[in-house]
């Protein structure tokens, strides 16, 4: 199935998200929001993201990994501004 834009916003809005006194926590959309920076930078280079600076997460796994599609869109300035506006609204 190819994911577009839409696809991701939806996802974005229906990520399961824990309670804190009521109100949505903001830890999933803020990790995103930072990895969408890291893209846009070049920091990230691909859909791998090296656990490499934290030795208990390097110990336990190799790398992350986000979808093809959502490392494309967060590359590509234009649909990386829409997934931003989306990110920013959930936090």
């Amino acid at each position: 199935m190819d994911k577009d834009i839409d696809y991701y916003l939806g996802a974005f809005e229906k990520m399961k998200r824990a309670l804190m006194r009521g109100v949505k926590a903001p830890h999933k959309p803020l990790l995103l929001l930072a990895i969408l920076n890291l893209c846009q930078r070049g920091t990230i280079k691909d859909n791998h993201i090296v656990l490499s600076s934290v030795k208990s997460l390097r110990d336990g796994f190799a790398y992350a990994e986000i979808d093809q599609e959502l490392y494309n869109l967060m590359v590509n300035r234009e649909s990386a501004v829409i997934l931003e506006c989306k990110l920013r609204e959930l936090v």
